[in-house]
């Protein structure tokens, strides 16, 4: 179970600055940083962002190579990149990463449950929430219908999914 505080942060896939960055990290070839950004779309036709690289190290070093290159602009303050917690085994042991505004999203208080297991094939995240943070977690899936959220804890996405309906109740299940 996890007992770190969980925050529930928007993808920031709109923000100018992360549509630069994608517009710039491509593969490189050479010694340079393995890092790669893929440019997917919503069911609503939206534009999403998702980059990954061979390490965390990696996606750094090459943002750092387009802010000194003057590709992109440094990260604005109010964007955080978070990593998954999980490499993905089908793009070849990639980690993934996302760009989340963390000046928009929720903080669980310390008395939501949230666990994380691995039961099986793939990991599920359950939340129970209290009733101030459920409340809060429908307004917040109502503000992002059809965008991205991400769960994460101690700095590390557990998980990003497209919301595709408000959710109440406060209780989630993710797989």
């Amino acid at each position: 179970a996890v007992t770190k505080p969980v925050e529930i942060l928007p993808v920031a896939d709109e923000d100018p600055w992360v549509a630069a960055l994608g517009m710039v990290i491509q593969p490189a070839d050479g010694d340079g940083p393995i890092a790669e950004a893929e440019r997917g779309s919503t069911s609503q036709g939206d534009t999403t962002w998702t980059f990954r690289a061979k390490t965390p190290r990696h996606l750094r070093e090459a943002i750092a190579a387009a802010v000194s290159a003057g590709d992109v602009e440094p990260r604005p303050d109010h964007l955080e990149l978070v990593f998954e917690a999980l490499v993905d085994r089908e793009s070849g042991d990639l980690h993934t990463a996302y760009v989340v505004a963390k000046d928009k999203g929720l903080a669980l208080e310390s008395g939501t449950k949230a666990a994380y297991l691995e039961d099986g094939p793939m990991p599920v995240i359950l939340l129970k929430m209290t009733e101030s943070d459920g409340e809060r977690f429908a307004d917040l899936t109502q503000e992002y219908l059809g965008k991205r959220l991400a769960m994460v804890v101690d700095g590390v996405c557990l998980s990003a999914p497209t919301v595709h309906e408000k959710i109440t109740g406060g209780e989630v299940q993710l797989t």
